[in-house]
């Protein structure tokens, strides 16, 4: 299944890999936060990391997400 929170993701690219296309929005909770810790933690979920940043090029990060041609998330790593 293809998810995404920001907007309705592609049906083209859904049925290229065989999968059902859906937008979910949420609240993130410290629970829910830690199911889907969980989940990526047994492999049941798995993320699409685009691209890491340390803090301190937060603004780096935010011009690369305007950009718009990033596949997966953007991260900012708070500490080690």
């Amino acid at each position: 299944m293809l998810v995404s929170l920001l907007e309705l993701p592609s049906h083209e690219t859904a049925a290229k890999y065989n999968v059902r296309a859906t937008i979910m929005g949420a609240r993130p909770t410290n629970g829910l936060l830690q199911e889907f810790a969980a989940l990526i933690d047994s492999g049941k979920l798995q993320t699409h990391i685009g691209k890491v940043f340390p803090l301190e090029q937060a603004r780096q990060a935010q011009e690369l997400k305007r950009q718009g041609h990033t596949f997966g998330k953007i991260i900012l790593q708070m500490a080690e």
